[in-house]
């Protein structure tokens, strides 16, 4: 994405991968994480939604890379 991601420009991939057609039968459905702002999981003919992120500013210290992975205690 050539700018700062907003919810709304993530959508806008999504609507751009379902166009091109996900899956098989071109219905498959989009999942884009979005690191701080959650994950938006888009299928062709539904609303997007949107889910909270895993990790809140609370506990990101455990986060030491972007699959999630945790320190040890």
């Amino acid at each position: 994405m050539p700018k700062v991601p907003t919810k709304e420009l993530v959508e806008e991939a999504c609507r751009r991968f379902l166009d091109m057609g996900v899956g098989p039968d071109g219905q498959g459905s989009v999942v884009i994480r979005c690191g701080p702002m959650g994950a938006c999981i888009a299928v062709k003919g539904s609303a997007y939604s949107w889910i909270d992120p895993y990790w809140t500013s609370e506990n990101s210290g455990k986060v030491v890379d972007v699959t999630g992975n945790h320190s040890s205690p």
